[in-house]
This record gives structure tokens, C-alpha cells and sequence, in this order.
């Protein structure tokens, strides 16, 4: 076999992988012998040897497995405050019952007294306060964009395995699916961080309203007395 014709052929692999692979660079060595001859190439990129050097970096698919758990664990949190913020509603309202008859069983004219008409207008706030946790939404830091993850209303998270089992691999895999999760995953932690101030200044208000409870009781203990 000729050695130019083995030269050659050699020469054009090694171009063939230079388009094919970038960045890669290929060594090839002709083996000459009595009996036969042959080409023997081996190749080494640029990027495998970045993953040895730094062999602590994620990879892509983990870096997306990490935002799709992060995108579900904000959700669970703030599903996690709105339930907080209706069964403190519903604690709260229940408690104004015994609350009432206690203030009315030491004063008869409690109900026209200016302590307790201050309570109730603390009442109607700290339940306002409680409502505002859920009811209203907060805004968005970024505008919305189009395609990418799915929109899904934050009572219906689920295994983030199953919601991403839904999108086509080529939109999680692409590096604008990447942005677009990490860009999620702020926000949904810019709602939470709302949220949860929201849900935190209600029970500051809860308690301004047991201290001015205690405070209307020890300023109406002795009406019964002087009506008498």
C-alpha cells in the first residue's frame, strides 16, 4: 500500500472531525509493517478537558433538575402560607364568640363603649390582613414569556418529574429552557418573600388585638359596679 495513500487518508479524517467536533483536536499515527499497514487516530476536545479539571461543576441536567425541585419546593411554601393565612381566618372569627360574651357578661354597656369599638375595628383589619396573604396576587418581577416552562397555577404542583415529563426534551434541554427555569424560580421566590411578610404583619395584627382585648377587659371590669 502506498504511504502517501495512507498519508492522505489520514489528512481527511482528521479534517472530517475538525468540522464535526470544534475544539477538538486529533493525533494520527501510520502504522507501516511488511504484512500490513494501517491508520491509528485519537482524539481529545477542549471540553472534556474542562470536565476533568473541574470535575465539581454540574452538568446541564442537573443544573435543570435542581431549578424544576426549586420551582416545586417555592410552590409547596407559598401553598404552605395561604393555608396558614385561611385557618388563622377561620381560628380567629371563631374566637370572637367567647370573646364577646366575656366583654358583655362584665360590662352590659360594652357594646357602646369607645374601647370596644376600637376591638372591632382591629378585628375587621387583622381579618383583612390574614385575607390579603391569599386573595390578592402579587405582581411578577419579569414580564411573562412565552413557551418554555409550563404556566400552572400554584395550587396544582406536583412531582416536578411529572410536570417536566410533559415538555419536549429539546425545550429542557436548550439553554433559553435553562434561563427561563432559573428566571422562574426567582419570581416564585419574590412571592414568597411577599407572601410571607404579608402573613407576618397579620400576626403582629393578632396580636395588637388579644393585648387590646386584655386591655378592654381591665378598663370595663368595674362598669358593672358603677351601674349598680
Amino acid at each position: 500500500m502506498d504511504f502517501g495513500l495512507l498519508l492522505g487518508h489520514a489528512r481527511s479524517i482528521a479534517q472530517g472531525i475538525d468540522r464535526a467536533l470544534p475544539g477538538c483536536v486529533l493525533g494520527c499515527r501510520v502504522r507501516w509493517t511488511h504484512e500490513a499497514a494501517g491508520v491509528h487516530c485519537t482524539g481529545r476536545c477542549v471540553g472534556d478537558e474542562q470536565s476533568a479539571m473541574t470535575p465539581d461543576v454540574p452538568i446541564e441536567d442537573e443544573r435543570l433538575e435542581f431549578l424544576r425541585h426549586a420551582i416545586a419546593l417555592s410552590e409547596w411554601n407559598i401553598r404552605t402560607l395561604d393555608t396558614k393565612a385561611q385557618i388563622s381566618i377561620v381560628g380567629f372569627v371563631l374566637s370572637l364568640n367567647p370573646l364577646w360574651s366575656i366583654l358583655t357578661s362584665t360590662c352590659p354597656r360594652a357594646a357602646s363603649s369607645m374601647v370596644v369599638a376600637i376591638l372591632l375595628m382591629l378585628f375587621v383589619a387583622t381579618v383583612l390582613l390574614l385575607a390579603f396573604v391569599f386573595i390578592v396576587p402579587v405582581t411578577s418581577m419579569r414580564p411573562k414569556a412565552t413557551g418554555g416552562w409550563p404556566k400552572k397555577g400554584l395550587f396544582s404542583a406536583g412531582d416536578p418529574n411529572l410536570v417536566a415529563a410533559g415538555l419536549p426534551a429539546d425545550r429542557i434541554g436548550s439553554p433559553t429552557s435553562e434561563v427561563e427555569l432559573a428566571a422562574e424560580t426567582l419570581d416564585l421566590a419574590h412571592v414568597r418573600e411577599i407572601k410571607s411578610r404579608r402573613f407576618k404583619h397579620a400576626l403582629r395584627s393578632v396580636f395588637v388585638f388579644y393585648a387590646w382585648s386584655v386591655a378592654t377587659f381591665l378598663m370595663l371590669r368595674n362598669c358593672g359596679a358603677a351601674a349598680g
